[in-house]
């Protein structure tokens, strides 16, 4: 019996290292948020935080005929996840579809302190255009768009220099109830190294043709 009473004891330490062990190496639970819906649909975008970081993904949830789909957005956003406010869905229909499309826009931004080097600030208004029957992403824009950056050179044994960058755009950026999207009034400045940083579209208006949008005219 006492030998019996042993084995067990030493089962139960056993179970409980392995326990531990485990919950040591979980990583921490992910907070979901809501950030926007689709009046009158079952469709809502979600943000999925990494704990108390700064990183995140953002997806789509909707569900359709006792079916749930999980559309993930962009994994790397260059913005700080956390300040994402709200998403605008807007819903359309393209000439001759019947699948539900939307677009999503919303605001980030991101401000980093690079200690004795410096600082720099990232603005930007982000459109994306999602095809959710299908799970397709469609087309993304940055219609406003704000870099800001002021680096110095610190070296030991050279001359000191340093570099501040200013680089800013942004347009008119409409999406049409049949689809179309028109981008007009392309305003740039740009004063430093802005080379990253310049407008992502020509102005012009731009159609769903074969399942992409193409540029159809000025």
């Amino acid at each position: 019996m006492q030998v019996k009473n042993h084995l067990n004891f030493f089962f139960m330490i056993a179970l409980l290292s392995i326990f531990l062990f485990e919950s040591k190496g979980q990583k921490q639970d992910l907070s979901v948020q809501l950030k926007g819906e689709l009046p009158g649909s079952n469709l809502s975008v979600y943000l999925q935080k990494n704990g108390i970081s700064h990183e995140g993904k953002i997806f789509i949830n909707y569900s359709k005929a006792n079916r749930i789909y999980n559309l993930l957005m962009d994994t790397a956003f260059d913005s700080d996840i956390t300040t994402i406010d709200t998403f605008i869905v807007q819903q359309f229909e393209p000439i001759g579809s019947k699948q539900l499309h939307v677009m999503l826009t919303w605001k980030s931004k991101e401000c980093t302190n690079l200690g004795e080097h410096g600082v720099y600030h990232y603005y930007k208004t982000n459109h994306q255009i999602w095809n959710i029957d299908a799970g397709i992403k469609l087309f993304t824009a940055i219609s406003e768009s704000e870099y800001e950056s002021n680096y110095m050179h610190l070296p030991e044994d050279s001359t000191f220099w340093e570099e501040t960058t200013n680089c800013s755009y942004r347009y008119d950026f409409l999406i049409e109830t049949n689809g179309k999207i028109s981008i007009q009034n392309i305003k740039e400045n740009l004063q430093g190294n802005c080379e990253a940083y310049t407008a992502d579209h020509r102005a012009g208006v731009y159609a769903l043709y074969g399942g992409k949008y193409v540029r159809v005219g000025p």
